[in-house]
């Protein structure tokens, strides 16, 4: 997958993310300025879907005017249970 469009609109998805947050390396990040989305390229499969899938729900949360879009707390636990749940379900809206 190339890219997503969230709230209409298009973010691009790039395996580049080499970004660091109080010295830990993260796994992934969105930038809504450049409208892209990036993960760390060294990531195995399964861990890019749920990064990719945080990273969907923080852009999510902003495009429907969520001021606390950015909230961790609530993101890492519902993108995790979103994952599982488009993983069990089979779920892939490309077929």
């Amino acid at each position: 997958m190339d890219s997503v469009k969230i709230g209409g609109i298009d973010y691009s998805i790039r395996n580049d993310c080499d970004e660091y947050l109080d010295g830990a390396k993260i796994m992934g990040e969105i930038n809504l300025v450049t409208q892209t989305i990036s993960i760390d390229s060294k990531l195995k499969k399964q861990r890019k879907e749920q990064v990719l899938v945080h990273e969907i729900v923080h852009g999510l949360l902003y495009e429907m005017g969520n001021e606390d879009w950015n909230n961790e707390e609530f993101v890492n636990p519902f993108s995790n249970i979103l994952y599982q749940l488009l993983k069990d379900n089979k779920i892939n809206f490309n077929e």
